[in-house]
């Protein structure tokens, strides 16, 4: 089967992660603003394929599967960007116990789902707002050099709901 045009722009979600994971590394002065304008454009992708599947009827479960690894991708070069860019000193320790919680939750849903032959990740309301909170928390994060305590919290806290209502649910939507 071929790529849609959704497919194309998902995919290019991955060299942005990449890039992402690289300004981070590489550090510098600029770093900062590279790391946010490319995860910037790497979360704008995230809008557009979802649209533009739907738009041109082409929505899949293997478009919505490239798009959860992308997501998965994404994720990592952002916590590889906040170890590298956020002062050790800044990690406060409930930010850590609450992802380190919520990371646990989520394996058990996706092992629980992947057993039930369902996909890891479902694409729900609650999935994206936590998507959305946690972007917006992380981008603070990133440009203020520290966790913004009430951005922090409100992304886990829907974060923490999100994974408890899947694991409840029984199945992905």
């Amino acid at each position: 089967m071929a790529f849609t045009s959704a497919d194309v722009v998902t995919l290019a979600r991955f060299p942005l992660a990449l890039a992402v994971a690289g300004a981070a590394i590489a550090g510098g002065d600029a770093a900062r603003g590279w790391v946010i304008a490319l995860a910037v454009a790497a979360a704008l992708t995230d809008v557009v394929d979802g649209w533009l599947a739907r738009r041109s009827g082409t929505a899949s479960a293997r478009g919505a599967a490239l798009d959860s690894w992308a997501d998965a991708a994404l994720a990592v070069a952002l916590t590889i960007a906040l170890v590298r860019l956020v002062p050790a000193s800044e990690w406060r320790p409930w930010i850590v116990l609450w992802v380190a919680a919520i990371i646990v939750i989520r394996v058990i849903v996706a092992v629980m789902a992947r057993v039930r032959g369902e996909p890891a990740i479902g694409h729900t309301v609650l999935n994206k707002a936590a998507g959305v909170a946690a972007f917006v928390a992380v981008i603070w994060a990133l440009a203020a050099g520290a966790f913004p305590p009430v951005a922090t919290a409100v992304a886990l806290a829907i974060a923490t709901l999100a994974a408890l209502a899947e694991g409840a649910s029984g199945r992905q939507a």
